[in-house]
């Protein structure tokens, strides 16, 4: 009689003047009467007979599921062609985040592939998982990303983390400008776009294409990227979106996987004016690795390009705008050698060139 009535008010309209008080009383009087497992049987049961489950009576039980149960549901839930968010991402978010079984989730995004495929909302969450967390090889995420362009309403910071994620196994410059180049075409913009863009900047510089290099350069906006809060980037609100426990906050960005002392690490300051948060973080003890590690460091690789880039660059307009003879030449390629250029090698070739229209063999041999 218990779950008859749970399983009336799971399948009710919820109010919009609702604070959910109720399904949280009726999901606790089940955990008292120790029912959750049968509370999760009955759950799919429902989902399977096509009944629509309000969210937030949905949560809970999902959180109470075992990894079988939690597959049972991803399965009734396909089927039942039930949202993304908060639905199957719950199960998603439980079978990586909290009981690390990456398995499973790859074996559903194959089978559901073509299912996926067809709801931009589901391919996104794949997207998502495939890019951030330890789910799927390579190849595989090269296969869910296949015909992106054809996907007009992907939103575009998708596609900046599979490049990112192309750039952490060190793929192809060409092959992640081609990428980026096609997503600024296709996509609608978003806070990524400074992220892609950098590719096209790059190619410019290296091809000599440097009429357009100024304009292009100050509208993407590269610096704003660096600088930035994290948590106003498209990616960490999806992330912060469709988890439903612990989200991630500023000071799991000031992590540092390159600074490791006893097994933990304290980061260093990574964004300006953050200097406040990183002793908070010292002081709460949040040196330990971010839950989402795996979207953290993500986030990092594709923010330190940026700043190389756009330090980089900055210097590389300068130097285009100097004439032979003028004094500030060498200064400038001074501060170019200082700036670490071997880090961006790519662009190193289309500097010499500059340069050597613009000093004396004598002076780039003795004087640099």
């Amino acid at each position: 009689q218990m779950l008859d009535a749970a399983v009336r008010l799971w399948l009710a309209p919820a109010e919009p003047s609702s604070d959910g008080s109720l399904v949280r009383d009726v999901w606790a009087a089940l955990v008292k009467a120790q029912l959750e497992a049968q509370a999760v049987t009955e759950l799919v049961r429902v989902i399977r007979a096509k009944g629509r489950v309000r969210a937030d009576a949905f949560v809970p039980i999902a959180y109470a599921a075992s990894t079988e149960q939690l597959l049972d549901l991803a399965d009734a839930m396909v089927a039942a062609e039930y949202d993304a968010y908060p639905y199957v991402a719950v199960v998603f978010e439980r079978l990586v985040s909290d009981l690390g079984e990456a398995k499973p989730i790859e074996a559903l995004l194959r089978k559901y592939q073509a299912a996926f495929g067809k709801r931009t909302d589901l391919w996104t969450l794949g997207a998502f998982t495939l890019t951030t967390t330890n789910v799927g090889n390579r190849d595989f995420v090269d296969v869910w990303f296949d015909g992106w362009e054809r996907r007009s309403d992907a939103p575009m910071w998708t596609i900046a983390a599979y490049v990112g994620s192309l750039a952490q196994v060190g793929a192809a410059r060409t092959r992640m400008a081609k990428i980026a180049t096609r997503a600024i075409e296709l996509l609608t913009p978003d806070g990524s776009a400074p992220y892609l863009a950098r590719f096209g900047l790059v190619e410019a510089a290296i091809a000599g294409e440097h009429a357009s290099l100024p304009e292009r350069f100050f509208e993407a906006d590269l610096g704003g990227y660096v600088t930035k809060d994290p948590l106003t980037d498209p990616m960490v609100q999806y992330a912060n979106g469709v988890r439903l426990e612990r989200k991630l906050d500023s000071v799991d960005f000031l992590y540092d996987f390159d600074q490791v002392s006893g097994g933990d690490v304290v980061g260093s300051v990574m964004f300006s004016g953050l200097g406040a948060v990183r002793m908070m973080a010292v002081a709460r003890g949040q040196g330990v690795r971010p839950p989402h590690w795996r979207l953290v460091r993500l986030y990092q690789d594709m923010r330190a390009p940026v700043h190389r880039t756009h330090q980089l660059l900055s210097i590389f307009l300068r130097m285009m705008a100097l004439e032979k003879g003028d004094p500030e030449v060498l200064p400038t390629a001074i501060e170019w050698r200082k700036a670490r250029p071997s880090e961006l090698g790519a662009l190193v070739p289309a500097w010499n060139r500059l340069l050597s229209a613009r000093l004396s063999w004598w002076a780039r041999t003795f004087k640099l």
